[in-house]
């Protein structure tokens, strides 16, 4: 009998990868229990801005922050027991509406993918780092529970709250995956993200420029046309859609997912490689943040920790269709027996529950 009401608060719509993985996808689970609502912050012309690489219109974020401010000033605990939240209510604003939350008797949760709390607490502006620069610390003190994809996001969890926190990496359903069966003569490289990350295939661009001189692939770009790789490099750009993200990707023969060592990138939860491994592929990646958790060295993939760690690995790759395949298997099995929808969905629905007062 359903008699919980639960409110979702994500960021974004569905179109927004961040929230459909970590909260929609859980939808249909969570209304065979319980009654579900959603309000996301941005609506649907905001993300589709931010996935075409344009900046989102400022009277669509000005809706947003006034559609969640009476959101929370008109919502009840007669018939809201439980709010669960993406990050935070209201981005760059202090954490008063989740004080109200707290006011109002409402329990919350807290979801977190990215060390968000970085954009304020390291920020570039003193008056957003002097005034928001525990924010996140604070608002994850107010949750009854906090959610995290990685160990760098729980060691922050745990040393800002009393609250339970729980490790819940970001998953895909591999059942909407094919692993790979698909080959082709030339090597095609894959990378799929968003405008905002691109800047990360910096970090191969000259690697791939040395290996052109010897090698014959292309490089696909999945969500991202605004980046240019180095003339001798054979690329082509994809629009992102919801297909490029499962049943596409078996079309590849090598994932990657470069990035740069800083607290930012230790944040990022490795979805790509996830991806990837569900699809088939073996993945190369730099040894930051969850990418060491998620890849196994020499058996799923290869981690680097250098220019010429990345050289070699794709170069033993590209050299060998046999070690790709090994991999690639490799990491479908992994992929499913740990970073599957079946494999974390009743997690959820515990935390849930607990949070709710049902054991």
């Amino acid at each position: 009998m359903k008699n919980k009401d639960i409110l979702l608060l994500p960021k974004y719509t569905e179109k927004g990868p961040s929230s459909r993985y970590r909260l929609f996808q859980y939808v249909p689970l969570l209304r065979e229990s319980f009654t579900i609502s959603i309000s996301p912050f941005f609506d649907e012309s905001y993300i589709e801005s931010l996935l075409a690489g344009n900046q989102p219109p400022i009277f669509s974020a000005l809706m947003s922050f006034f559609r969640r401010v009476f959101k929370i000033i008109f919502i009840s605990s007669k018939n809201t027991k439980l709010v669960l939240i993406e990050y935070e209510l209201i981005p760059y604003f202090p954490s008063i509406f989740e004080s109200l939350l707290k006011l109002k008797g409402i329990n919350f949760l807290t979801i977190y993918d990215d060390a968000v709390f970085h954009r304020y607490d390291k920020s570039d502006n003193f008056i957003i780092k002097l005034i928001l620069g525990n924010k996140i610390k604070n608002v994850m003190k107010k949750s009854s529970a906090v959610i995290v994809g990685n160990k760098y996001l729980e060691k922050y969890a745990i040393n800002a709250t009393n609250s339970k926190v729980y490790l819940l990496p970001t998953v895909v359903d591999t059942n909407l995956y094919q692993a790979k069966k698909i080959f082709s003569e030339t090597i095609r490289i894959v990378w799929i993200g968003s405008p905002s990350t691109s800047k990360y295939l910096s970090r191969v661009d000259k690697i791939l420029k040395n290996l052109s001189k010897d090698y014959s692939f292309e490089v696909i770009v999945i969500g991202a046309n605004n980046f240019q790789f180095s003339e001798d490099i054979t690329q082509s750009y994809v629009d992102y859609n919801d297909s490029n993200e499962s049943s596409n990707l078996d079309e590849y023969d090598i994932g990657i997912m470069p990035l740069f060592d800083s607290d930012w990138e230790k944040g990022k939860c490795g979805f790509k490689l996830i991806q990837y491994m569900a699809s088939g592929l073996p993945t190369i990646a730099d040894n930051v943040g969850a990418n060491s958790d998620i890849t196994i060295n020499g058996t799923t993939g290869f981690l680097c920790n250098s220019d010429s760690d990345w050289h070699n690995s794709l170069k033993l790759l590209m050299e060998n269709k046999t070690l790709r395949m090994e991999l690639g298997s490799n990491g479908v099995k992994r992929a499913r027996k740990l970073y599957s929808l079946d494999s974390t969905k009743e997690n959820l629905l515990g935390i849930v529950k607990e949070s709710l007062g049902k054991n």
